[in-house]
């Protein structure tokens, strides 16, 4: 099989730095021909090619294009180009399988039999009987040419023209599809386009007629797997199953499964019965998204009986496995459903997902054909002893098709075998991941490993935790009569013990049949592999989002599959791996990998020499060099700038890696700055080959003085085979900082990349931020800007970043970052990106506060040429509120992420606040301590204060913004001085009229007085202009409070102490002397103006009414307006009541007295 691998290292740069703009590649095609070029193509070889397929892996960022070759518009048969990138854009992988010298290869454009002409051959071949099939429609792009499927299990049959591959040329040929009627065989078939004579044919159908058991089959009666006691009865959602991890009736009960879908996160978002992408199920049979299982037992493909689960999707029905499978069609097809549906919902969580191509009716918009479940034909009547699973391209339905054994009396269903159904499932699997969700005719080559993926899925989909390496693991043991220990149906179980199965890769050669077995090998490598990886990470028994080595292993085999090419042998599926693990794990288990591989004969010396033979292969048992070890990271400090706030006492860590095959004791570890002292420690661990380990020095860094700094930090290991990884430098810059408040401003209208106290960041040492001067600017005026040239930078995925000063937000209230930019993309396939970050910690961590990107970055028209903004139209301006860091200290980060897209300017960066701040102070009478100077946090304690403020609720008055302030809880778990007390309500009232409230604010009191914001640290900010106000305070039973005149507020926070005695108050006594501190009255039960312990509209009555109305000693808890000193708790009579304080704030002695608050 001509099909060939170009691998691009992990590090290597896609295009030469020198590559001009006007020079550039318009995708990744272009690399793709670039690097064919090298290898003899031609220009007009790729010049007609077709996208088929392109996504990203979501895990991994990992993005796979396939293309496919054609010459005068007709398709090469699988000539594929699959380009795999790395989430920076980086190509890691580029499988080719097209032809070069194409107008040399090819016999003819022109057919000489028709399509019909065609088709009437394939058909009378087969035995098919029957007039031929109506023509139905016609796709001139593809030249394809569909027919009536009506006699063809439903499906189109399409005939299209294509170039068969026949040794090293390329013959004009008819590919004929069609589905037999009893779904036993999904024909692709190649007829010369000339002659009419068969050329080559593959079979969607995978067919597992399984070889011959490693032990005879039973025949004759077998024993009856015990069934467990009749469990309670179904609730809604329940499903009575034999459960994953279970791999059929001799290893687990027939049980319920309450709402399995629940554990697969997004994968069913909907449930397992949905298709419309709305709450509630479509359908109360087994049918839904994922699958239609049903059975089938006349073999015409046509859905027959379901389960029905009624309105409440309860499926229990009972299995009886004394009798034929005829007797529990119901729960044997529930079963089916079942474990179709979980094999969806696992493999999705490791990207067998939507735009993948996995199987689905709705796709809920998030990329893929859709259109395409399961159909699962339960008790299949076209066969027995059988199961398969015929698989077409993405966009349309897939069948699996599950026969009775025969092997038993009585029978046994196939529907039963977990591990069987997710065999068939992971045929599915595989041809969808390998050349693309559009091509799933990649697996039909003599050593094509589709079989032992497919064994492989049973397999992790069964493991449990308590499993060992060594535990014998046969396949179809249940359909064979078999114990749980049998053989199985291949030529060994799987076990890595070599006394149990000594299978290695030159059994492919021979004495293993094709593809069983050929299979069988293969997924002996696999199981090798995980149990090495398990023995390293441990099994976790989660499979959906485990983190254990079966978790890992599960990831690498699909991403894996999604970079194994066309047609493939056992070395291209092996590389795939070790290239997937590169892309997930930065190659942490590289040598792990090669030892697993390589124990199985399929190590750095082995060739599979053409994958279209099965017995050419050459197997070999050699690893990587053993003794080498490595710094493959620096985790701290990280490189690039830091500021002298951070320059002392600074942890180096560093991740050391064993990359060779010997574990490792015993080795210095060390680092240096600027060439100076080493500071050498020792690893004392123990760490394997393959393994990593994030080395922590206990002698802390100090960096002294300002400007660039290198550290290196090394490894000194004897004997060491590769001394090329042992170190790992760093490039540190300390800069002094310089700190401005706001508003702060910068026009760079003095040319400055750099204005005082900006910083640079340029990590390439290249092409980096820079000031052009423009005559269209923001304003509509000549301008200076700061600007980057991604036109003719050339380094996709570099940063480069301008920093700010250090910004004092202390004073600031709701603030705003402002900025204007402008950009023009080059084209949609280079696509540069902006992002803005706010640090609050001294540039140790940053927080994304803005981000853009290719065509939504652009404010102007892309174009082919430099851009330079043409009018101010073509300026963005943003608006950010970063008032989450109020109160603090802040760093702005604008970055340039490189795409070699095109100019982007920036201009006018502004940090202000944008409101009034009051830093308000009061104390509240109720839970005021005056033995303590402060009030008790008894609400915040019993955890009472709700997180979003009452005073809507209540009936207050809410304006100018103010109304609906919630907290998050974690505001609550403050103790201390800052703990919170209570809600309150803060009010700007006319300077005119102060009855009318114009802006409100509800805010929180802490513990020593202070009213701050709902972030518990700011001041409380107003969206209000500057002018004059009175301020007043409120409480929900505390009387309010007012500023005896109005004050001039502006952007300078506003300091209003109502604790304070020489605070002037509007009216007479408005607060209460607390001991020479000045509170707010308490006892305000009823919310009116007036405080009065008898009468109609009293404060006392609503306390004993709250307990009951009638046993005055009885309480009650919670956050209450009759909870007058705020302890959470209502009480009417005894210590600590409620009702005394607001006899004593009337007078004490008259209970007819009264107090009126002192708000106009």
């Amino acid at each position: 099989m001509r099909f060939t691998t170009l691998a691009f290292a992990a590090c290597a740069v896609l295009f030469p730095r020198s590559l001009s703009a006007q020079e550039r590649p318009s995708d990744p095609l272009s690399a793709a021909r670039a690097e064919m070029a090298k290898a003899g193509y031609t220009a007009e070889d790729l010049q007609d090619v077709v996208l088929k397929d392109q996504y990203r892996t979501a895990r991994s960022g990992a993005q796979h294009t396939f293309y496919r070759q054609r010459w005068q518009g007709i398709e090469v048969w699988n000539g594929d180009v699959a380009i795999h990138q790395a989430a920076d854009g980086r190509i890691v992988k580029l499988n080719n399988g097209t032809f070069s010298h194409i107008a040399k290869r090819v016999n003819t454009t022109s057919p000489a039999l028709s399509p019909e002409a065609a088709l009437a051959l394939v058909l009378n071949k087969d035995g098919v009987k029957g007039a031929l099939p109506a023509l139905i429609g016609t796709d001139a792009s593809l030249k394809r040419w569909s027919y009536d499927g009506a006699a063809f299990s439903g499906e189109p049959v399409t005939v299209q023209l294509v170039y068969q591959p026949v040794n090293d040329r390329l013959q004009l040929a008819w590919n004929v599809a069609y589905y037999n009627a009893n779904g036993t065989h999904w024909w692709n078939v190649r007829v010369d386009a000339t002659s009419g004579a068969e050329l080559d044919r593959n079979d969607w159908v995978s067919q597992c007629a399984f070889d011959a058991p490693h032990d005879d089959h039973a025949h004759g009666a077998a024993p009856v797997p015990e069934e467990a006691p009749a469990p309670a009865p179904a609730a809604p959602n329940d499903y009575r199953v034999y459960p994953w991890p279970a791999e059929s009736p001799n290893h687990g009960a027939h049980v319920l499964r309450n709402a399995p879908w629940t554990a697969g996160g997004i994968a069913s978002p909907y449930g397992w019965h949905d298709t419309n992408g709305a709450a509630g199920a479509e359908y109360t049979i087994t049918r839904g998204n994922n699958v239609w299982a049903s059975e089938d037992a006349n073999a015409d493909n046509v859905a027959g009986a379901s389960p029905d689960g009624g309105a409440t999707l309860d499926f229990d029905f009972a299995v009886d496995l004394a009798q034929a499978p005829s007797a529990y069609l119901n729960a044997a097809t529930t079963n089916l459903f079942y474990w179709n549906n979980l094999m969806h919902d696992v493999w999705y969580q490791y990207g067998f997902d939507d735009p993948a191509g996995n199987f689905q009716s709705n796709n809920y918009g998030r990329g893929g054909a859709g259109n395409d479940w399961v159909n699962a034909d339960a008790q299949d009547g076209s066969g027995t002893n059988n199961a398969n699973f015929g698989t077409p391209p993405d966009g349309s339905s897939p069948r699996m098709q599950m026969y009775r054994w025969t092997n038993t009396t009585p029978n046994r269903d196939s529907d039963l075998d977990n591990g069987v159904i997710a065999h068939e499932y992971g045929h599915g699997i595989s041809n969808r991941l390998v050349g693309g969700p559009s091509n799933t005719s990649c697996l039909g080559n003599a050593e094509q490993m589709g079989e032992g993926w497919s064994d492989y899925f049973g397999l992790m989909m069964t493991i449990e935790a308590g499993d060992q390496r060594n535990d014998v693991r046969g396949i179809g043991t249940y359909l064979l009569g078999q114990p749980v220990s049998g053989g199985g149906i291949r030529p060994a179980p799987y076990c890595t013990n070599f006394a149990t199965n000594s299978f290695t890769y030159a059994n492919t050669n021979s004495g293993v049949s094709q593809p069983h077995g050929i299979g069988f090998v293969w997924c002996t490598m696999l199981w090798e592999l995980t149990w090495d990886l398990i023995d390293q990470y441990g099994l976790d028994p989660d499979i959906y989002n485990g983190t254990g080595g079966n978790n890992i292993a599960m990831q690498l085999v699909i991403d894996g599959l999604k970079l194994t090419p066309c047609n493939p042998g056992f070395v291209d599926a092996r590389d795939a791996i070790l290239q997937a693990d590169v892309l997930n794990n930065g190659g942490a288990n590289q040598n792990l990998i090669w030892s697993a591989f390589a124990r199985r004969g399929l190590g750095v010396g082995a060739n599979q020499g053409s994958s279209a033979s099965r017995s050419d292969q050459t197997e070999a048992f050699d690893t990587p060099m053993p003794n080498n070890i490595g710094v493959s990271a620096l985790v701290a400090p990280t490189p690039g700038l830091l500021f002298e706030c951070a320059a002392s006492g600074i942890i180096v860590k560093a991740t050391v890696r064993n990359y060779g095959q010997a574990t490792q004791t015993g080795f210095p570890v060390r680092y240096s700055l600027d060439g100076g002292p080493l500071v050498s420690e020792t690893f004392t661990g123990s760490l394997p080959a393959g393994a990593a380990v994030t080395f922590t020095f206990s002698t802390p860094l100090t960096i002294t003085g300002g400007g660039a700094h290198t550290l290196v930090v090394s490894t000194a290991l004897a004997g060491d085979g590769a001394t090329s990884n042992d170190a790992l430098s760093s490039s540190v810059s300390i800069t002094n900082t310089l700190t401005s408040t706001t508003p702060f401003t910068e026009t760079v209208d003095a040319g400055l990349v750099t204005p005082t106290g900006w910083f640079l960041q340029n990590p390439d040492n290249s092409t980096t931020w820079t000031t052009t001067a423009l005559t269209n600017g923001p304003a509509c005026a000549s301008t200076t800007s700061w600007s980057i040239n991604n036109f003719s930078y050339n380094a996709p995925g570099q940063e480069d970043r301008l920093i700010t000063p250090v910004i004092d937000l202390s004073a600031s209230g709701n603030t705003r970052l402002k900025f204007d930019h402008a950009y023009a993309e080059y084209s949609s396939a280079y696509v540069d990106g902006f992002r803005v970050d706010v640090s609050n910690n001294c540039g140790a961590t940053w927080n994304q506060v803005f981000f853009a990107q290719g065509a939504a970055l652009a404010t102007a028209p892309a174009t082919t040429s430099n851009y330079v903004p043409s009018a101010c139209s073509q300026w963005q301006a943003h608006d950010l509120d970063i008032s989450a860091y109020d109160g603090q200290d802040i760093l702005v980060r604008f970055t340039m992420i490189n795409g070699f897209g095109n100019w982007l300017y920036l201009d006018n960066v502004q940090v202000v606040s944008n409101g009034l701040p009051m830093q308000v102070k009061l104390m509240l009478e109720g839970p005021y301590d005056a033995g303590l100077g402060r009030m008790r946090d008894d609400l915040r304690a019993a955890s009472l204060i709700p997180t979003t403020e009452p005073f809507t609720a209540l009936g207050f008055t809410q304006v100018g913004g103010g109304g609906g302030e919630t907290v998050l809880p974690a505001v609550f778990t403050t103790t201390g001085d800052n703990a919170i007390v209570d809600w309150v309500l803060v009010e700007l009232r006319s300077a005119v009229t102060p009855s009318t409230i114009v802006a409100t604010r509800s805010a929180l009191v802490q513990r020593d007085g202070d009213v701050v914001g709902t972030n518990a640290i700011s001041p409380v900010l107003f969206n209000s202009p500057a002018g004059s106000y009175y301020v007043s305070v409120r409480h929900r039973n505390h009387f309010g409070c007012m500023t005896a005149a109005p004050l001039t507020l502006t952007g300078a926070p506003a300091v209003v102490d109502l604790t304070l005695s020489t605070t002037a108050t509007y009216g007479t006594d408005a607060r209460k002397d607390l001991g020479g501190i000045q509170g707010l009255w308490t006892g305000n039960v009823t919310m009116d103006t007036e405080l009065l312990y008898t009468g109609a509209g009293n404060d006392r009555d609503p306390i004993l009414q709250a307990i009951g109305g009638v046993v005055p000693t009885n309480s009650i808890t919670g956050y209450r307006m009759e909870d007058t000193n705020l302890d959470g708790a209502v009480k009417y009579t005894g210590t600590g009541n409620d009702r005394d304080v607001i006899l004593f704030n009337i007078g004490g002695t008259v209970p007819t007295n009264n107090r009126v608050q002192q708000l106009p």
